[in-house]
């Protein structure tokens, strides 16, 4: 190293260091841009194939039960681990399908356990409940009162979350996707249907589950 000046001249292996720093953090930089952009490419591809198995659900539910399809919304949920918190789970809507009409996000984020979709997730099995019955019977319950409430009726929401959700939704049918490639079998998410208040008997019938059952394994089978 020499001084002159008051420049800084790098020794030679000094220089041939700093060259290679700089080619490591430019070749990285790449390949990290070429991922995320791979990455973004295969999730784009991925809502494509499962916006149009909802898409055909819709218009199929709709024949079969009547209700127009612009009253209908279809969702698909997955289990998640945060990577910073990997004992915990979460559900992570991958894509919705609905028209201007129905209601806007609730802002709760969703689990196991919680919700018409977490529990169908929790459980393993088809529920089907319909909300404005719930809220007739608990919208007016104090947040003090609210702990005395039964878990399984409040769907394993707090007080908070059900202010948040309280009026949004009607009917809503959630069916679990199932993973069967290994043993025993796993539940990996759900597909949910929302529908108009007063249709649970239309929407909850044995040949709708199945519909929407068979749609869960369609998208297994193109996503997972």
């Amino acid at each position: 190293m020499s001084v002159g000046m008051g420049l800084w001249t790098p020794h030679e292996s000094v220089r041939t260091g700093l060259v290679i720093a700089v080619g490591v953090v430019a070749f990285t930089s790449s390949v990290y841009a070429a991922t995320e952009e791979y990455r973004g490419h295969m999730a784009a591809a991925v809502r494509e194939r499962v916006a149009f198995v909802l898409r055909a659900l819709a218009f199929d539910l709709q024949d079969a039960t009547g209700l127009d399809v612009r009253d209908l919304s279809l969702g698909v949920y997955l289990r998640r681990r945060a990577i910073w918190v990997p004992w915990r789970e979460r559900l992570v809507r991958i894509h919705r399908e609905r028209a201007t009409s129905r209601p806007v996000t609730s802002g709760v984020r969703w689990s196991p356990g919680k919700g018409v979709v977490g529990r169908c997730v929790a459980e393993g099995q088809d529920i089907g409940v319909d909300l404005t019955e719930l809220d007739a019977s608990i919208s007016e319950v104090s947040r003090e009162k609210w702990a005395t409430i039964d878990p399984e009726l409040r769907l394993g929401l707090s007080w908070k979350e059900y202010q948040r959700v309280r009026g949004k939704y009607g009917v809503v049918l959630a069916s679990p996707i199932i993973d069967d490639t290994g043993s025993p079998a796993r539940v990996v998410g759900c597909v949910s249907l929302d529908a108009p208040a007063g249709t649970r008997d239309r929407v909850t019938r044995d040949d709708i589950r199945e519909r929407v059952a068979s749609a869960g394994t369609a998208i297994f089978r193109l996503v997972l």
